[in-house]
């Protein structure tokens, strides 16, 4: 079934009322892209991670510790880093 467009404009309107007034307007187009392509980045890195210490655990190598714990801290810190910069442009 397909929603009128007055229907449609009332929702919008809902949404609009209902957002925080903190709430971020829309990112420049340059600005959505770079995002995107440094989450592409983030999850690549990630996934490369994850690949090595599997690697390691399977093969016994005596950098697992050191591969765990990479992996474990690389999101912490860019949280951290986000954080910080969400907390600073204030």
């Amino acid at each position: 079934m397909k929603e009128s467009p007055n229907m449609e404009n009332e929702m919008n309107d809902d949404m609009q009322e209902n957002m925080p007034e903190d709430f971020p307007e829309e990112l420049p187009v340059k600005r959505r892209k770079s995002v995107r392509i440094l989450a592409i980045i983030g999850l690549i890195i990630m996934v490369f991670l994850i690949g090595w210490l599997i690697f390691c655990l399977a093969t016994g190598s005596k950098y697992t510790v050191a591969v765990l714990f990479v992996t474990i801290i690389y999101p912490v810190i860019l949280y951290f880093f986000f954080w910080i910069r969400k907390v600073f442009s204030r």
